[in-house]
């Protein structure tokens, strides 16, 4: 997990407008091996090992190991990137910052990492724990995304999973940032929009909605994951 990454964390029990706080046990290169996130109201401690943070309440249930991702397909790679608009054709530069992708379409991960050198990607997902990679973070959740409101670059979404992650993926997500769903359900458009998001794309492969440069958040002055490695 990446060290940055946990400023932009929030408990799940307590809800978007309480950060955790880091006690790292392992730091290896500005990534945190081992170590615990804990909640200064409800006191909850989430572990983090192997470089996975569990932010599952207690009590957990023991995480199954998998195998390491195969490498996708060099198109679908693409697509995402440019659905997402992370560099590229469409003119923006890639940074440090959360790009969060959801379980099913956490196989991409390694892919945008390795074609955005400076781009930091975090999967996010119920129960697998796929191993991190040198680019890109794992955590583990009951079916929220615990960032601060408003302050990640892109939520990447499969359409199986939209029901459990649409709610959450629109309250992140920063202003100008996109929620992509891959395949989606055929109320996507209006779900997404429902949720406060401007439609940018409705298509058979795909909905992109982005939230507006001038919609109210609840976590003013928490900006995106930013800085050096």
């Amino acid at each position: 997990m990446h060290l940055l990454l946990t400023d932009r964390l929030t408990c799940p029990r307590c809800g978007p407008t309480f950060g955790l706080i880091l006690r790292a046990d392992e730091l290896e290169e500005r990534r945190i091996e081992s170590g615990v996130l804990g909640c200064p109201n409800c006191r909850e401690a989430y572990p983090i090992d192997q470089g996975v943070g569990d932010l599952r309440p207690a009590p957990r249930t023991e995480l199954p190991d998998t195998s390491v991702p195969a490498q996708p397909d060099a198109g679908e790679v693409e697509t995402a990137q440019a659905l997402l608009g992370l560099g590229g054709e469409l003119g923006l530069t890639p940074g440090v910052a959360q790009t969060v992708l959801t379980e099913a379409v956490g196989h991409l991960a390694r892919g945008l990492s390795e074609r955005l050198d400076d781009l930091e990607v975090v999967v996010v997902g119920a129960d697998a724990r796929p191993h991190p990679g040198p680019s890109w973070s794992r955590l583990v959740t009951d079916g929220t995304l615990p960032f601060h409101e408003a302050t990640v670059r892109g939520v990447l979404i499969a359409g199986a999973e939209m029901e459990r992650w649409v709610a959450s993926a629109a309250r992140v997500v920063a202003p100008r940032s996109r929620v992509v769903v891959l395949d989606p359900p055929p109320d996507a458009a209006a779900r997404l929009e429902e949720a406060g998001l401007a439609l940018r794309l409705d298509a058979t492969e795909a909905v992109v909605a982005e939230r507006s440069p001038g919609a109210r958040t609840l976590s003013p002055g928490v900006a995106p994951l930013s800085g050096p490695r």
